[in-house]
């Protein structure tokens, strides 16, 4: 998996997802202020004028990556690269596949919530 457009994680030596500290203030402050009721417009403007650097250490953030950014599952610690599978292939049955696969940034009572 890429962590190079990927804000808050960084790979260790064998591609696994860890924790970038320092990015990973950014991704919580992202989820407080959508809850506290700001727009992701708003929080973009914001986080330019904090200076506040996006994955390319650049300041200049999208409204539309901050909302894809709120959408990621990965945040709350999923890293669902095949969301279903078959459980059983008589019956075709496909089920959602739910693992946990790293250490989230943001709880899931958060990520739920936003």
């Amino acid at each position: 998996m890429s962590t190079k457009r990927f804000l808050g994680y960084d790979a260790d030596e064998e591609g696994h997802l860890i924790v970038n500290r320092q990015q990973a203030k950014i991704v919580v402050k992202l989820y407080k202020e959508y809850l506290s009721g700001k727009t992701v417009d708003y929080i973009a403007r914001i986080f330019k004028a904090e200076k506040l650097k996006s994955w390319d250490g650049k300041y200049n953030w999208q409204a539309s990556t901050l909302d894809s950014m709120l959408r990621n599952e990965k945040y709350m610690g999923d890293a669902i690269l095949q969301k279903s599978y078959t459980a059983d292939f008589l019956s075709k049955k496909r089920v959602m596949n739910d693992e946990e696969d790293h250490e989230p940034i943001i709880d899931i009572d958060t990520w739920e919530a936003v």
